[in-house]
């Protein structure tokens, strides 16, 4: 019976531990826009009241939308977050990163002169500065909420070779369609996530 009393006080010491010690890496994951979703890691450094954190962010994947279409997608995203309030690594921060965001997109049925058809790639990139603010909640499991903007020169249109099966080519012009929280100035960011820190 004071093995069992001992082994509990035990637990109880290291689950209360666990709890307020300082956690300074996470991980987790990271859903939203322009990322998509991907992977997140954060490591608070011995800084300003250990206040300042850099982190970084990666998503890639391929999406077919439509049979005629598909795109191989990759954005990664490093910077520094600084948190405003006593406690590190929770509460509010203010975030300044950089972002890249690159895609290759094959196209298939592209209709060509001459009654052809034919299929063309081209690759879609662009980097941005982005500023956020964000609210990150504390202890083993995380949840973070972050919005900002991304200030960077978003082409407004795709230019790609199509080539058709007789060997015919020719230089296809696209607009890049309307999408909500893009211009060519920038792009609108929002993200949710959640992790592990230890």
């Amino acid at each position: 019976m004071r093995t069992i009393k001992r082994l509990s006080l035990l637990f109880f010491v290291l689950i209360s531990f666990a709890a307020f010690a300082q956690k300074t890496a996470s991980v987790g994951i990271k859903a939203g826009f322009p990322n998509v979703a991907g992977a997140n890691a954060e490591l608070i450094l011995p800084l300003l009241d250990n206040r300042l954190s850099v982190y970084v962010d990666y998503s890639k994947f391929e999406i077919e939308p439509e049979d005629d279409a598909s795109v191989d997608f990759k954005y990664k995203e490093y910077g520094a977050n600084f948190y405003i309030g006593p406690r590190a690594g929770r509460g509010l921060y203010l975030s300044a990163g950089r972002g890249d965001f690159d895609s290759k997109i094959l196209l298939t049925n592209i209709e060509l002169d001459g009654g052809r058809t034919g299929e063309g790639d081209t690759r879609l990139r662009f980097e941005s500065t982005n500023f956020k603010i964000g609210l990150r909640t504390g202890g083993m499991v995380y949840f973070r909420i972050e919005a900002g903007y991304g200030f960077g020169e978003i082409p407004e249109e795709i230019v790609f070779e199509a080539r058709s099966s007789d060997g015919y080519k020719e230089t296809v012009t696209e607009p890049i369609p309307d999408i909500p929280g893009i211009s060519g100035s920038g792009v609108a960011i929002l993200n949710i996530g959640f992790g592990i820190a230890f």
